[in-house]
């Protein structure tokens, strides 16, 4: 990485040595808190470039030696370990020339279960140490039948309006009891206890003030494993609320529960500021339907102007209307539309207001739908969403033509949204970097042309365009190509294969962007119960009679202590089960195929209630004999094997079989022959194979 401009400059730019506002530069503990991490990393946003030189970082008064990534022109990645550092409360300065340049704080936590936090570079949340995005909704009490459907619809979130003071605990604690079985975070409501203005009331049949009902409330929840986070207030502003008491409420709830952030909606975005110290996540809710989706960006602009890097932005979609000033529902085009431009200005929560009952709100199946597409497809996008390499945003020929880009590692990935509601074409440079790649469209099942760094396509009015950006993937010996779960066609859902569901307690499959051995994706199931069972079966492959495989995968689970995957090979009456643990393993089979086999099914099958991911599933021909042409006079024979042992081989001529060499080195074809190879393992034979070859 080049070295760049020593930060005195800045100072001396400046003139003097000043705190620095928050829009100029500032430093930020990356995570609203640490736990199990290793080490500490903050998120330093500054508009000119600086280097190493001449600058400190000390923790609580001490020098500590740190590592400096730059994600983007404004915004690096500093980090120390947290190997000597205690748990507790810490203060940071940043020291240039022994002047206190920036300063921030940062707390370290024992690890607990079902913790939360703010990831202030993505904006993204960490739940139980895996990247979360909030897909979700607004609903009301009694809402069992709604989660219990649209669980099954990729949604992973629900925040219920709900009353705290009075006495129906019960019926709280068996939603929450529900959400948990059924694998959804609730975003918690506690706006009802401070409806007061500005004052802490006390309620008459309790005797006890707001103040006191929210301890009562945060202590009783706050262990809850569907608690995702507090939902403090809901337009605070419209409501005329003090933001020195929901500061006050907000520091009693971290005092009482450090390990979940707070949320509070804004219906004015451009006054969120006011409020900074009473919440963790800013969400707005504009309604702009019938009018154009402007609102919408403008809004989530306005907060990631105010808070980005220091909060989490979530945004509120309408997904209602038909009646008071909305006199109708968005459609589905809208919907699609308005939250993909929340997510290209950095929005990473995503909270529909409102799902209730059947027909009743929403009233629109189809727009209620385009929002349930929206939800599977946002899905699919988190590792670029989640990405330390940050967002950008592009320039376009024309204002309502938004576009953001995402690198992650060797892909990248590129929102389009068309504003107005007519076709447009479009054409869009690649920031710096880009080589000749190919351009994937996803959700869409085609590709374009990698022109000269540029994306040219057509969008349709209020339209939202996905593009990938990637290397080819390279040729393998693997002869399944599904066994990576990268390739898909329709959001979350695996290809190639037939699924089997022996309950309906919301147990389920999809293809995960949270964990995953490599890539970006994986398969996992999802039990709800102790009897729970779910089974992919892959279409059939063809195979080679009498032919040895080698079967592979790599796994984990997050469950019950007796977590078994089993494999089937039905047509070989094989069934093998492995006992999973929370760390990705390899697990393998090896079998042969019989003389009148020519297609296999593979069957994957997960039993109990828990988590399973599989990824990176491959199978080999093994041993695997295959003829290299290195001129047009010499071929060399090479010969792998993938399971563990020793290959031996011999050359079949005319019937006529030579004695069994161990193969060391690829050899020389002198002649067309048959080759025939095991493998041996302390003198167990393990799979054989054969094959005819041609000089």
């Amino acid at each position: 990485m080049k070295r760049i401009l020593a930060l005195v400059f800045y100072v001396c730019f400046l003139g003097y040595i000043t705190p620095l506002k928050a829009q100029h530069a500032f430093l930020e503990s990356r995570y609203s808190y640490f736990s199990y991490e290793d080490e500490v990393s903050f998120v330093l946003h500054d508009p000119m470039d600086f280097s190493l030189s001449n600058t400190e970082l000390r923790i609580d008064g001490l020098k500590h030696f740190f590592s400096i990534r730059r994600l983007t022109p404004k915004v690096s990645l500093l980090a120390i370990s947290s190997k000597h550092l205690e748990q507790g409360d810490h203060d940071v300065e940043l020291v240039v020339k022994d002047q206190s340049l920036l300063r921030c704080s940062f707390k370290i936590l024992p690890t607990h279960a079902n913790e939360v936090k703010v990831d202030k570079l993505s904006g993204g949340l960490m739940v139980d140490q895996r990247p979360f995005f909030p897909l979700g909704f607004y609903t009301r009490l009694p809402m069992d039948e709604v989660i219990k459907r649209e669980v099954y619809h990729g949604f992973n979130m629900v925040g219920p309006y709900q009353r705290i003071k009075g006495t129906n605990f019960a019926e709280r604690k068996a939603y929450m009891d529900l959400c948990d079985q059924l694998g959804i975070k609730v975003n918690y409501a506690i706006n009802s206890i401070l409806e007061g203005e500005t004052t802490d009331k006390v309620d008459p049949l309790s005797g006890k003030t707001d103040m006191q009902i929210l301890a009562d409330e945060v202590i009783r929840m706050k262990d809850h494993p569907a608690l995702l986070c507090w939902y403090l207030n809901d337009e605070p502003i419209g409501q005329g609320r003090d933001p020195k008491y929901l500061e006050k409420a907000y520091q009693l709830i971290k005092q009482l529960d450090p390990y979940h952030p707070v949320s509070i909606v804004f219906m004015t975005p451009e006054r969120a500021s006011e409020f900074e110290g009473t919440m963790d996540i800013v969400m707005t809710d504009p309604y702009p339907i019938p009018g154009p989706i402007d609102a919408v960006p403008n809004s989530v602009r306005s907060l990631m102007n105010q808070f980005e890097y220091r909060k989490g932005v979530w945004y509120v979609p309408q997904t209602f209307g038909g009646h008071e000033a909305w006199q109708r529902e968005p459609t589905e085009r809208e919907i699609r539309a308005m939250c993909y431009s929340a997510i290209q200005q950095g929005c990473m929560g995503l909270q529909a207001f409102i799902r209730k009952g059947v027909n009743e709100s929403h009233k629109s199946i189809t727009s209620w739908n385009g929002y349930m597409k929206v939800v599977n497809e946002v899905g699919m996008l988190m590792p670029w969403l989640n990405s330390k390499a940050m967002r950008q945003e592009l320039t376009t020929d024309d204002p309502n033509i938004l576009a953001s880009y995402w690198r992650r590692d060797e892909s990248g990935l590129l929102i389009v949204v068309n504003k107005s509601n007519k076709p447009m074409n479009f054409n869009i440079a690649l920031p710096s970097g880009c080589r000749e790649e190919k351009v994937e469209v996803l959700f869409e099942n085609r590709m374009l042309p990698f022109d000269n760094a540029y994306v040219k396509d057509i969008i349709d009015g209020l339209g939202v365009r996905v593009y990938k950006i990637h290397q080819p993937k390279k040729a393998d010996d693997n002869i399944l190509d599904f066994g990576d779960f990268e390739l898909f066609s329709t959001a979350s859902t695996p290809s190639s294969c037939y699924a089997r569901n022996s309950s309906y307690d919301g147990s389920r499959y999809f293809l995960d962007a949270t964990s995953y051995y490599e890539g970006n994706y994986s398969l996992c199931f999802m039990n709800n119960g102790k009897d729970s069972e779910m089974g992919l079966s892959f279409y059939r492959i063809s195979v080679s009679p009498d032919q040895g495989y080698h079967l592979s995968f790599y796994a984990k689970a997050e469950g019950e202590a007796n977590d078994t995957l089993s494999v089937e090979l039905n047509e070989l009456g094989i069934k093998k089960s492995y006992l999973l643990t929370n760390k990705w393993e390899k697990y393998t089979l090896d079998f042969q195929t019989n003389s009148d086999l020519s297609t296999l099914s593979i069957a994957l099958i997960s039993k109990g209630k828990g988590r399973y991911w599989v990824d990176n599933m491959g199978m080999y021909h093994d041993p695997f004999i295959e003829l290299k042409k290195i001129s047009k006079a010499k071929s060399l024979v090479v010969i792998k094997n993938y399971s563990k042992g020793d290959v031996y081989y011999r050359e079949v001529i005319s019937s006529k079989k030579g004695r069994w060499k161990k193969y060391k080195f690829p050899f020389e074809l002198q002649s067309s022959m048959k080759i025939e190879a095991v493998i041996k393992n302390k003198g167990k034979e393990i799979n054989s194979s054969s094959k005819e070859l041609q000089l």
